[in-house]
């Protein structure tokens, strides 16, 4: 497996992001595969639903950004 591989169950395809070691961020190689695999699953009537997965345990985005970002900002924040 490359930096992305995909897997069809029609009408679901599943595309899995394989960056572990750079907890999947972006990079040149990532970004060329993913607009190439959505421009080929766009194209393909038959897939209706594209779900996307990391094989790492954590993501770049999804660990830092918004957890960071609500730190930062809970204090700002009543809970009702």
């Amino acid at each position: 497996m490359g930096v992305l591989a995909v897997q069809r169950r029609d009408p679901v395809a599943v595309v899995s992001l394989n960056r572990p070691e750079a907890r999947n961020a972006p990079n040149l190689e990532l970004v060329v595969s993913l607009a190439r695999v959505w421009e080929e699953l766009a194209a393909d009537d038959s897939v209706w639903v594209v779900v996307s997965i990391a094989t790492a345990t954590a993501t770049a985005d999804t660990v830092e950004g918004p957890r960071a970002f609500l730190e930062k900002r809970s204090t700002r924040f009543e809970r009702c």
